[in-house]
């Protein structure tokens, strides 16, 4: 035995050698096939892709998409800043994606391609606000302060349009307070 191991067989049959372990890589992750139909899906933290088409594409292939996490989640796809989500998900064994890995798996619905593997979430760097459930604004009365990434103009026709009504002063009728930097005495 010794001797075939060491290459003194006497002619005989060396053994194989066995392959190492693949390593298995970070990032990016190497992709495997998945279908999103009937799987239920969350979004958290900041993302790239805006919602509301993020949205409409998993639910057009067949996908549910959910404010919450919940034992009924299967996906959560977490950006920066995922929260109070990120960590519910990960208590409930949730899988959770980034954002990179969710738009893999849209082109892999729709190009042929593939999805990548379950990814275990980044370690957060900077802790940030959790991100707000949602929530409906008919008959909310707004009040926009300080300065907006998005023109005063077009944040008031946005929530006009959900119902809202907006007013320039805060009052016992003011139901939310959108404030960026510089809200001063309106806080």
């Amino acid at each position: 035995f010794r001797a075939a191991l060491d290459g003194e067989d006497g002619g005989k049959k060396k053994p194989t050698k066995k392959k190492a372990a693949k390593k298995v890589k970070e990032e990016p992750p190497e992709p495997e096939a998945v279908s999103l139909s009937g799987k239920t899906i969350c979004f958290s933290g900041t993302l790239e892709t805006p919602r509301t088409e993020a949205k409409k594409a998993v639910e057009k292939l067949g996908a549910k998409v959910t404010s919450s996490i919940s034992n009924k989640t299967d996906i959560l796809v977490a950006g920066p800043g995922a929260g109070t989500k990120l960590a519910q998900a990960e208590s409930k064994g949730v899988e959770v994606w980034s954002e990179e890995q969710f738009r893999a798996a849209l082109d892999g619905e729709d190009g042929g391609k593939k999805k990548p593997t379950k990814k275990k979430a980044a370690k957060k760097v900077k802790e940030e606000p959790p991100e707000p459930e949602a929530v409906s604004l008919s008959g909310k009365t707004i009040c926009f302060s300080g300065t907006l990434e998005t023109p005063r103009t077009e944040a008031k026709k946005a929530v006009e349009k959900l119902g809202a009504k907006v007013t320039s002063s805060i009052s016992n009728k003011t139901d939310i307070l959108v404030a960026g930097p510089g809200a001063g005495t309106k806080l």
